[in-house]
């Protein structure tokens, strides 16, 4: 591919990163990358139903004290940085399929 079709190409936006060059967190970043995800809606970012989109987002730190404050009020034991995984699972709508599902994670 030359130089002046791949100035032409069109299709892939890219991703948009945000950071504190500190490495510090802070409301702020999180803030900038929500405007920055809103400002992506030529891309797919929101469907035609105008209410779902593709799956675009924000990706942030895990908020490991707020996670610890849940999992103590509860009754979960040892959620620590560094020995704990964080997951976001679709469960079938099933009620029997969703217990079957959560045993097989747990």
């Amino acid at each position: 591919m030359d130089n002046e079709t791949l100035l032409a190409e069109k299709d892939a936006c890219g991703v948009g990163f945000i950071a504190n060059v500190n490495a510090t967190r802070s409301h702020r970043v999180v803030h900038q990358a929500l405007t920055a995800l809103g400002c992506m809606e030529h891309r797919g970012g929101c469907s035609a139903d105008d209410d779902s989109g593709d799956g675009a987002g924000v990706m942030t730190q895990i908020p490991w004290k707020l996670l610890s404050q849940w999992a103590s009020s509860a009754g979960i034991s040892s959620v620590k940085e560094g020995t704990t995984a964080v997951a976001q699972v679709f469960l079938p709508p099933d009620s029997g399929a969703q217990a079957k599902a959560k045993e097989l994670v747990n």
